[in-house]
């Protein structure tokens, strides 16, 4: 479809299964460079002193970190729906927490944008689900940092107002084109992948029944 997914239910899911391996080891890596941001406590405390603010921020950063740590638990052992559950309830943790820096942080503060860029390209080329599940996720992340940033506590400045808006636009179509191309392939060389094994099974049942064909031929021919 216009995703990259197989319109067949059962072909998609088949597709899933035997690359959930690989996917694994992606979810892993996503989730060990999610850990990382715990220690920008510090930078929330430059920033709010020791605030309710700064408190809020530190329950959520911890919050986060304690799924992550879960969910690197857990990926490891799950089939293809739990693990799909798993990456989306750690991918909205994500996503909240960024929003919430971004509303505590100073109107187009430059490493709150730099950061949700970072985020949004992470979950297109990063997190391995479905491209739908992608796109709604960095969805998510980017309209609620325009809404931020346009209602809540607007940006002022018209310069970085536009940078904001291209870096979200830019960061969005990136990932989302590169992720399409991406799935794309992989679901094309899935199928060349079963194309080839069923042309070597047909092949392969050819030459193991010839001997037995050769044999009914020379009995045919001795027969009166």
């Amino acid at each position: 479809d216009s995703f990259g997914r197989f319109t067949r239910a059962d072909l998609e899911f088949e597709f899933r299964t035997s690359s959930l391996t690989a996917d694994i080891g992606y979810a892993k890596v996503a989730i060990t460079m999610s850990l990382a941001f715990l220690p920008l406590l510090l930078n929330d405390y430059l920033f709010h002193g020791s605030s309710q603010v700064f408190w809020l921020l530190a329950l959520l950063r911890t919050v986060a970190f304690l799924i992550s740590i879960g969910a690197l638990l857990m990926v490891g052992r799950a089939s293809v729906r739990t693990f799909d559950a798993i990456i989306i309830l750690w991918s909205s943790s994500a996503v909240i927490l960024e929003l919430f820096v971004v509303a505590a942080r100073p109107p187009g503060f430059f490493g709150a944008i730099a950061s949700t860029s970072f985020i949004i390209t992470i979950l297109f080329l990063l997190v391995p689900q479905p491209l739908i599940r992608q796109l709604l996720l960095a969805g998510a992340l980017s309209v609620g940092h325009l809404i931020l940033s346009l209602w809540i506590y607007p940006i002022t400045d018209p310069v970085v107002w536009n940078t904001f808006l291209l870096i979200i636009f830019a960061s969005n179509g990136v990932g989302f084109f590169s992720s399409r191309a991406t799935q794309i392939s992989k679901r094309n060389q899935f199928i060349l992948g079963k194309e080839l094994a069923a042309s070597e099974k047909h092949y392969r049942t050819l030459v193991q029944g010839e001997p037995r064909n050769s044999r009914l031929r020379v009995w045919a021919c001795k027969s009166p």
